[in-house]
């Protein structure tokens, strides 16, 4: 294993199992660190329950307890992630992990230091970015989850688990009793409230809802009186997303992904260091080091003056949007993604666009409050400030495009696919091209055509009232 690849994970609860699944499916060698009894209770999506049963598969990636070192190594060849009994984090010094992240979540902090790694990344309340750990990530559900803070603290623990489909405490279940858990029903199971879930010793324990369970201690498990025992899920819908990493984990995922990214940069750039390849086995390498910088060249785009950037028209805007964040990171930024309309949840490149969670997979736009914070905590903001319904071309309407009043630079994008199409099949609100050019639904689209559009206050140029770049998306830099 190579020290530079190498991050070690302690615990691999299911929270810690999202962080775990995203580094290693880009590309790092992960090594998850767990106690003797985990206690995880959502058990389908957690790689602690690899203590148990020796191995467990996630979304497709396989985990298996190891007893050293040489078992280790086997297992990472195989591209898989070995998973040790070592709570007190021995390993940390014989295998010498390029980062160290503690998603353990005990809301206290259980040995974890800036000395054990040139990163150090530790997950919710419990640690201080600075001091005892380098950067830390919000936890918390609501508009910061996901939140990197390189100085201070995340949001302090309530006590009270986040509100999902109008519960909170309402949702977990503790036990009434010290004693020995036993199940009366599985992960899976839909339930009434009033329904017996499971027995502490001789105690029923209750559902106060109705739902899914979602989560469910290991039978035999010895527990305390106030301990967690189950999590019922009142969103019926959920059902068919037992075995899937929560959406809570890809975004937490994400910030720790960025803030290790960022962190590792950092120190290369200190070191007199310029040119940062991505991690190994990270999608679409070879085009993003071929190309690095080369957006920045064509747009001219100074993120020093350029620091809040809209995007807008239709034809790749996404795209663009990804591959500025990758370069600007290559030069040492810090970059967030965003949006004003929609955005898909799912990032590119290691980065999580920051938004409000609504429909299935996508974020809207932030709070004005909340966006107003983004560029205290970031070099960069990239906003997409417009939709196109997956057209290559647009006219906006009139309550479009939504672009902040504090951008710095916009960017009017187009795609050359569009040429050829009739205006009616490649032009998203055609109806406002044939009102505002001269145009017939069924008239093909021409390279002017798309010019005209970026070029016009009719179009692209709509509301732009700072300095201006328009970008012709032929493919050929955009995967």
């Amino acid at each position: 294993m190579k020290r530079e690849t190498l991050i070690i994970v302690r615990g691999a609860g299911d929270l810690a199992s999202g962080t775990i699944l995203k580094l290693h499916n880009i590309g790092f060698d992960v090594v998850a660190l767990e106690c003797e009894k985990p206690s995880a209770i959502r058990r389908r999506i957690a790689f602690s329950e690899a203590v148990y049963r020796n191995e467990m598969t996630i979304e497709g990636v396989t985990a298996r307890l190891v007893s050293d070192v040489e078992e280790m190594e086997a297992v990472l060849a195989d591209r898989e992630i070995p998973v040790a009994v070592d709570p007190e984090c021995r390993l940390v010094k014989i295998l010498k992990p390029f980062a160290v992240v503690d998603a353990i979540l005990a809301k206290r902090n259980l040995g974890t230091t800036r000395e054990m790694a040139p990163i150090t990344v530790g997950l919710g309340p419990g640690f201080c970015a600075g001091k005892d750990v380098h950067a830390v990530v919000e936890t918390m559900r609501g508009p910061h989850l996901g939140k990197i803070y390189y100085q201070g603290e995340a949001i302090p623990n309530t006590g009270i688990p986040g509100k999902v489909g109008g519960y909170d405490k309402e949702r977990v279940l503790h036990s009434p009793c010290a004693g020995i858990f036993r199940s009366k029903c599985e992960i899976g199971t839909v339930v009434r409230k009033g329904d017996v879930l499971a027995y502490v010793g001789n105690e029923a324990v209750c559902t106060g809802i109705s739902g899914v369970v979602r989560g469910m201690l290991p039978d035999g498990f010895a527990v305390t009186k106030g301990f967690k025992v189950a999590d019922v899920d009142p969103r019926m819908e959920q059902l068919g997303n037992i075995d899937s990493v929560s959406d809570k984990a890809r975004c937490i995922a994400g910030g720790v992904v960025e803030a290790i990214l960022y962190l590792r940069n950092k120190m290369q750039r200190e070191n007199g260091s310029r040119k940062h390849p991505e991690p190994p086995g990270t999608a679409c390498k070879e085009s993003v080091e071929r190309d690095t910088k080369k957006l920045m060249d064509i747009l001219n785009i100074d993120p020093e003056r350029h620091r809040i950037i809209s995007v807008v028209g239709a034809g790749g805007k996404t795209s663009l949007i990804y591959q500025l964040a990758v370069e600007l990171r290559e030069l040492g930024y810090r970059p967030a993604v965003t949006t004003t309309t929609h955005i898909q949840a799912e990032g590119r490149f290691g980065f999580s666009p920051i938004g409000t969670p609504c429909e299935e997979g996508k974020l809207r736009a932030l709070s004005k409050e909340v966006f107003d914070q983004l560029t205290e905590q970031y070099d960069v903001v990239l906003v997409e400030a417009d939709g196109s319904r997956h057209h290559p071309l647009k006219v906006p309407a009139e309550h479009e495009p939504v672009i902040p009043k504090q951008t710095d630079l916009v960017i009017g994008v187009a795609g050359t696919y569009a040429i050829g199409q009739m205006f009616m099949e490649g032009c998203h609100r055609w109806e406002l091209a044939c009102e505002h050019f001269g145009v017939h639904p069924q008239d093909r689209i021409t390279k002017q055509d798309l010019e005209m559009i970026l070029n016009s206050e009719f179009g692209q140029k709509k509301n732009v009232k700072c300095e201006y770049r328009t970008y012709i998306n032929d493919g050929s830099i955009l995967k």
